[in-house]
């Protein structure tokens, strides 16, 4: 991992990475304020840590799909959010009955 120390533009731990193809990367961080997660893009190339694509009060975990993806298991929200890792950007959502606690991606 290129990220070390304290790094203030992760503002939190690293719970979780996902790597693409295209040499990107997606962090799940734990605030650590602990007031919760974000899931923060980074260029792994430029070594560039981007603003937080996406937050919430609770993120159980993200894992990459079959389409280098970015899904996001949003406890908080009860939901699966889809994010696109060429601009980290959120295309879909999928509310859920009962809230996530991990993806499982079937490849």
């Amino acid at each position: 991992m290129l990220v070390r120390g304290n790094n203030p533009a992760i503002n939190g731990f690293i719970t979780d990475v996902v790597y693409d193809s295209n040499e990107r990367a997606a962090i799940l961080s734990s605030r650590t304020d602990f007031s919760g997660n974000d899931v923060i893009p980074m260029h792994l190339a430029t070594r560039t840590i981007l603003p937080s694509a996406f937050s919430s009060p609770y993120i159980a975990d993200i894992e990459k799909d079959g389409f280098s993806r970015v899904l996001i298991a949003d406890n908080a929200g009860s939901s699966i959010i889809i994010m696109e890792t060429g601009g980290f950007t959120i295309v879909d959502s999928t509310i859920l009955v009962v809230p996530p606690q991990s993806v499982i991606n079937w490849y």
